[in-house]
């Protein structure tokens, strides 16, 4: 079985990352909770088995390496191929190599592998902006995380006060999630002032009012959102903001591949489940819609930019954005998280669209979520 450029990177990376032990690690989410006996037992096994000598030996055979070793750890053996070519696409060395850095997390776990953000800076940044929520003003929800502090985001430069949880601050607004930057390229892709964008999934409104700081006065930000509890508290956040707000509309409605399709849904915020058979607990129904027919109603003459965070509907929404892709090759920024098939899968849905996009990787936590694609096209 010959070895590809990707599969030698991928255990060279495998193999460095394995002589690391980080036992604080265990919870990927918070830093400093104490340490579960399961956790702790499943941190020991790795320590023990992902040895560079064991994994040397192990690696030898890459029937083993594929077949076994990369389906008992992490899932990837299914998406081999896919993963191959996801590396082969990616348009810089530094997108490629937390490519690898983020796949040597899924295999080896948090006990050996740190990710980039996983800095003491990161972590106190997220504690000043935990700090500075305001918990007696805090909006209280019936579900998690169950109280929505109110921040006012003036001390990082935007001119924007809204009821969101600490994570999400830091991640949409201090990092930025949404626009990706790689200096020694001179890279960047996100929004820029005059731009329309599309804001699928905009849950509490969080991206659609750092979406239109960045596009200014001239810019149009449509965010979608269906769920009424995300409507009301994405609402109540539009109404702290009026100027940006002047620059938002709202569209209610789950984005799919066909229009008019009927979505049951339960309401709990970010956790709410969709489907499109009713189903028990369910708490109302939608109808979808499609990019392509959205933008032919609206009589849309440009598109600059589309992000999509809408729970593993991306392959779904892109096939019904194939004619507003090719008319206007929007900038994009797609959530591939939310399972292995979207992490290995939707850069070739776009790329076999064949219209030029170069592709970008970007990772916002310190776990697994937040994993972003960008995507340009000349």
């Amino acid at each position: 079985m010959e070895m590809s450029k990707f599969e030698q990177l991928l255990k060279q990376r495998l193999l460095r990352e394995s002589r690391n032990y980080y036992p604080d690690k265990f919870n990927n989410l918070y830093e400093g909770q104490k340490r579960p006996f399961k956790k702790k037992a499943i941190g020991l096994a790795k320590r023990v088995l992902f040895r560079p000598t064991l994994l040397h030996v192990a690696f030898l055979s890459p029937w083993f390496f594929r077949s076994v070793f990369l389906k008992v750890n992490g899932n990837i053996q299914p998406y081999f191929e896919r993963l191959d070519k996801f590396h082969d696409l990616l348009a810089t060395d530094q997108s490629k190599d937390l490519f690898l850095q983020l796949l040597a997390y899924r295999i080896l776990g948090a006990v050996k592998v740190r990710l980039p953000l996983d800095t003491p800076d990161y972590w106190s940044t997220r504690k000043a902006v935990d700090d500075a929520g305001d918990k007696e003003r805090a909006l209280k929800v019936p579900y998690k995380p169950w109280v929505l502090p109110l921040h006012d985001l003036s001390d990082y430069g935007y001119p924007i006060k809204l009821y969101l949880y600490a994570r999400a601050v830091h991640t949409v607004f201090c990092l930025p999630h949404y626009c990706h930057k790689e200096a020694h390229a001179a890279i960047r892709i996100g929004p820029e002032v005059g731009d329309t964008v599309l804001d699928l999934g905009g849950c509490y409104g969080d991206t659609a009012l750092y979406f239109a700081n960045e596009v200014g006065a001239g810019g149009k930000v449509f965010v979608f959102e269906f769920i009424p509890g995300n409507l009301q508290i994405l609402r109540k956040n539009l109404d702290l903001n009026p100027d940006l707000s002047q620059r938002i509309e709202v569209v209610e409605k789950p984005l799919w591949d066909t229009s008019d399709l009927d979505v049951y849904y339960s309401d709990k915020g970010a956790s709410s489940t969709v489907n499109f058979s009713n189903f028990r607990g369910s708490d109302g129904q939608s109808l979808t819609t499609t990019i392509d027919d959205f933008v032919e109603s609206e009589k849309l003459d440009r598109v600059d930019l589309v992000k999509t965070d809408i729970e593993g509907a991306e392959p779904f929404a892109i096939a019904g954005a194939v004619k507003t892709l090719r008319r206007f090759k929007p900038k994009l920024a797609i959530s591939i998280y939310h399972g292995m098939s979207d992490f290995s899968g939707i850069i070739h849905q776009i790329n076999e669209l064949d219209l030029g996009y170069e592709f970008y990787f970007r990772h916002a936590t310190t776990h697994t979520s937040e994993t972003i694609l960008f995507c340009k096209a000349p």
